[in-house]
């Protein structure tokens, strides 16, 4: 709709494997809350493809993005679980999740995701100050989580200064 270029929408989800699942509306907290993490028995749901992101780079060679942002309501540890060789290549990405104790991770804790990209050779950042204004990042350790944030993982190699990034919600 925006003319975009460079965008290219993918009808599915990424996971773990390859498959299929159902990803569950919750219309209550807000439209982008849909999750294949966490719905009852009574909550409207569609069911969608699930591809590991492995997979998906593998039939989309030459496509590696600059930057990949992970805010999935629960499914960010199944998401990286499918993706070690994405991560672990020459050219992987600067990965942004979104980190939040508001709901538990399917699979596993928000500590595991966490070593998950120190072990493919991350450093993790959040920002000094606010989602609403350009903000300087500050490294963060294991004992350092947020609550609730946005944490930016740069691979070892290149380092935060390098990016001009500007980060405002």
């Amino acid at each position: 709709l925006n003319g975009f270029r460079h965008v290219h929408i993918h009808r599915l989800a990424l996971g773990s494997k390859s498959g299929r699942h159902k990803i569950f509306r919750h219309p209550e907290v807000n439209r982008g809350s849909a999750s294949l993490a966490w719905g009852s028995p009574s909550s409207e749901y569609t069911e969608i493809e699930v591809m590991s992101l492995d997979a998906w780079a593998s039939k989309n060679p030459g496509n590696t993005p600059a930057m990949v942002k992970i805010d999935v309501e629960g499914w960010e540890l199944e998401t990286l679980r499918g993706g070690s060789k994405f991560f672990s290549s020459s050219e992987r990405p600067v990965v942004c999740i979104e980190f939040s104790n508001a709901h538990p991770l399917e699979g596993g804790t928000h500590r595991e995701l966490f070593l998950k990209m120190i072990d493919h050779s991350y450093l993790a950042f959040v920002l000094q100050g606010t989602k609403a204004t350009p903000s300087a990042l500050r490294q963060i350790n294991l004992e350092q989580l947020p609550a609730h944030d946005n944490i930016f993982f740069f691979p070892r190699s290149q380092h935060p200064r390098e990016f001009d990034l500007t980060v405002a919600d």
